[in-house]
């Protein structure tokens, strides 16, 4: 019981608030067993009676067992508010505040930042419909998050069309070639899309540089530099 209670108390694993509600109740539950031990075995009282300590203790302690219970959706649900804050309410990509958060963590040496652009995206909006636009949104971000995730990167909509991916690299060489895998997910020929075509500004993360607002800074002029270029490439 007490292993039980001291691996459902671990506050770093998932759903900690009503597994500690749960340890608390166990843990409570060990001086009446004791004290129902100690009783039988050294103090001269009927067997009803020795049994009236846990069976008290179970009415006490079984309102704290079921408030664990009733707290796992509660908490469950509060996650999930807390995460559709930091979420794009559009494409389910993570937003600035999100990015924000973890900015100190994902600048490291080893990452780079893919400022991505999709090219003339008002003039898909005009011709085609915001609704189409919607759907050009949704169908990137949903590529790009997959490939983020795959590399054990971070995907943001930074708002309207501009997202950025952050990703670990190996070299310069390695981010160039994660960035030019980047551009076909935007091949028109994959879906009923409206075609469009992604810029992308590519910076890497420097030693010493404690936040991302460096590297996006630098991959905010590569991205200018890819655009006054002719858009549909990538720049670094």
């Amino acid at each position: 019981m007490a292993c039980a209670a001291a691996i459902l108390i671990d506050g770093h694993r998932e759903g900690a608030l009503p597994r500690r509600i749960v340890a608390i109740a166990l843990i409570a539950y060990m001086p009446g067993y004791l004290i129902s031990i100690g009783t039988a075995l050294f103090v001269p009282l009927r067997g009803t009676v020795v049994a009236l300590v846990p069976m008290l203790q179970d009415q006490m302690l079984l309102g704290i067992l079921n408030l664990g219970l009733l707290a796992t959706p509660w908490e469950r649900a509060l996650r999930q508010l807390r995460e559709s804050v930091l979420r794009d309410a559009l494409t389910g990509a993570w937003n600035r505040a999100a990015l924000k958060q973890r900015d100190a963590l994902l600048a490291d040496p080893a990452s780079s930042l893919f400022l991505i652009d999709i090219d003339h995206f008002k003039s898909i909006n005009d011709t085609f419909g915001h609704a189409a636009g919607d759907a050009v949104l949704i169908a990137f971000a949903g590529r790009i998050q997959a490939i983020a995730a795959e590399r054990g990167g971070m995907f943001v909509r930074l708002g309207g069309d501009e997202f950025v991916m952050v990703a670990p690299t190996d070299d310069d060489q390695d981010a160039r070639v994660l960035a030019e895998q980047l551009r076909p997910i935007a091949d028109p020929s994959v879906s009923d899309l409206p075609p469009y075509s992604i810029s992308i500004g590519l910076a890497r993360v420097h030693a010493g540089e404690t936040s991302l607002s460096p590297a996006l800074a630098r991959a905010d002029q590569s991205l200018y530099r890819a655009k006054a270029s002719g858009r549909d490439q990538v720049a670094a």
